[in-house]
């Protein structure tokens, strides 16, 4: 879990940075999503380390699909 989390949150920090420093783009969100297929393991998974699903991605499928929609500031969700 500690190696996904931070995995992820690493690669979210350096994506603004690469992208500036190579495209010149400056990204006004950033979205950190741990998408998973649907599946009694995966629920498992997902309920034994609640918290820390909850704390490092606490947006769930609503506010994920309504921020792929129109993107606002940073999202972490699952």
């Amino acid at each position: 879990m500690q190696g996904l989390v931070a995995g992820v949150d690493r690669k979210a920090r350096l994506a603004g940075q690469l992208l500036g420093a190579e495209r010149g783009w400056d990204p006004h969100a950033v979205g950190r999503l741990i998408v998973m297929p649907e599946s009694t393991a995966n629920r498992n998974l997902v309920a034994r380390h609640a918290s820390t699903f909850g704390a490092a991605f606490p947006a769930r499928s609503r506010e994920v699909r309504a921020w792929l929609r129109r993107p606002s500031g940073d999202m972490a969700g699952l």
